[in-house]
């Protein structure tokens, strides 16, 4: 009878701890990474081989939905107007970050004839007017409001989280959508170019 034990070989038995590490660490950098470009670049993926969500160059329904403040919002492309639609929430904290943003932009510079609208697309669902006009006059974005307690407007841009903006021609075509944050930058940007 032999004594020897057998040594276990290479690439047998359980993962080494290192690879547990190395997989922890390209994680990290990974994550670090999507965090880094998403600041860089305002909240929005600017590279040519991401495509451009569906509903871009797109015709949007004109709608007529409650405004937060009593009677109702039109959508300003229905009149021939380009427009830009700021959706929130009141609980969503992206939104408390891009909302002081954009109001302070608004306040100071001109929208060259885009219409600036803010949707609050959870009203009815996990918000309510209250708080959603609370937070509006708290950042001081003074713009036309609608409440989209249906869901039409969610539904029409198939948005799926928030914020998000969309910017729509006078002829009801949608140009422009951002998912995410969005910066003061890159809004003023994308206002020049609704108005062109």
């Amino acid at each position: 009878m032999s004594d020897t034990t057998e040594s276990p070989r290479p690439g047998r038995g359980r993962p080494s701890p290192m690879m547990f590490v190395s997989l922890g660490l390209g994680t990290v950098l990974a994550i670090a990474l999507i965090v880094v470009m998403s600041v860089l670049t305002g909240g929005t993926v600017t590279s040519s081989s991401v495509p451009a969500p569906a509903i871009v160059g797109k015709t949007v329904a004109a709608q007529t939905v409650r405004s937060l403040t009593g009677g109702t919002t039109t959508t300003p492309w229905t009149y021939g107007h380009p427009t830009a639609l700021i959706f929130f929430a009141s609980w969503c904290e992206p939104c408390k970050t891009e909302l002081p943003h954009l109001a302070a932009y608004l306040a100071h510079h001109s929208t060259h004839g885009v219409r600036v609208i803010a949707v609050d697309s959870e009203v009815g669902q996990s918000d309510s007017p209250s708080n959603a006009r609370a937070m509006l006059q708290r950042y001081h974005l003074n713009v036309p409001t609608m409440a989209d307690a249906k869901g039409q407007m969610v539904n029409e841009f198939g948005l799926s989280a928030l914020p998000d903006s969309a910017f729509v021609n006078a002829k009801g075509v949608v140009t422009w959508l951002n998912i995410g944050p969005i910066s003061a930058n890159s809004f003023a940007q994308r206002l020049a170019q609704a108005a062109a």
